[in-house]
């Protein structure tokens, strides 16, 4: 006789986030942290922006902080900053996903 090991993966879950009930204000400071609640290690964390892939880039920096968050801040919020911000969790189980809404006022 054998003996048969099953490992079940667990998908992740992204936890909500959000940017405020208000919009932001021209030059007001802003960051949203992407955290992973579930799911098994190794995970792959990125970020879109109006369903495009989002990069770090002048004035907008996506941090690692750690195998399980995701913080993107933007230093001083513009026009072109608004719109829709998606984080994206995968790992060999599944996908997870979670979006917020920019809006600028000015």
């Amino acid at each position: 006789r054998g003996t048969l090991e099953v490992q079940v993966m667990v998908s992740p879950k992204v936890q909500q986030f959000s940017f405020g009930d208000e919009p932001l204000s021209y030059g007001e400071f802003t960051t949203i942290n992407c955290m992973v609640s579930t799911g098994d290690l190794p995970l792959n964390i990125s970020w879109t922006f109006n369903g495009r892939p989002l990069a770090s880039s002048e004035g907008l920096t996506i941090a690692k902080n750690s195998a399980r968050v995701s913080a993107l801040t933007i230093d001083a919020v513009t026009h072109e900053h608004a719109g829709n911000y998606t984080c994206f969790a995968v790992n060999r189980a599944g996908t997870s996903t979670f979006n917020a809404i920019l809006n600028v006022n000015g």
